[in-house]
């Protein structure tokens, strides 16, 4: 399991024995979402400041970094065997993003308001 904090860390935690394993560090801000896809041991979190990470859980690094947004990231999808993200922001922003590249393949301006949910 997986959890992302207000003080920018992400936890992998044990099942079993129900503690924390491991503790990723790189945001300087409060996470907003995170996915996971533990076929692939990859995970993607998004900041309140915009940025969005790619890490390596075998490897417990992050391997990419992307500055996402102007906003806080609101909501956050994979689609893990395209490698693909798509992300939301509170400006209503949706950004889909290449993970292999860290580049992002469009933008779309949905709304003034907060995207709350996406789903590729």
């Amino acid at each position: 399991m997986l959890s992302g904090s207000a003080d920018g860390t992400i936890k992998l935690w044990s099942l079993h024995h129900k503690d924390t394993v491991e503790t990723l560090r790189g945001h300087g801000a409060r996470l907003s979402r995170l996915t996971v896809s533990w076929e692939l041991s990859r995970a993607v979190s998004a900041s309140s400041v915009g940025e969005v990470r790619i890490w390596d859980l075998q490897g417990l690094s992050c391997i990419g970094i992307v500055a996402a947004h102007d906003a806080a990231v609101t909501s956050l999808d994979a689609l893990w065997n395209e490698e693909r993200v798509v992300t939301g922001d509170a400006d209503g922003v949706l950004k889909l993003w290449d993970l292999g590249q860290s580049t992002c393949l469009g933008t779309w301006k949905v709304s003034g308001k907060s995207v709350r949910c996406v789903q590729l």
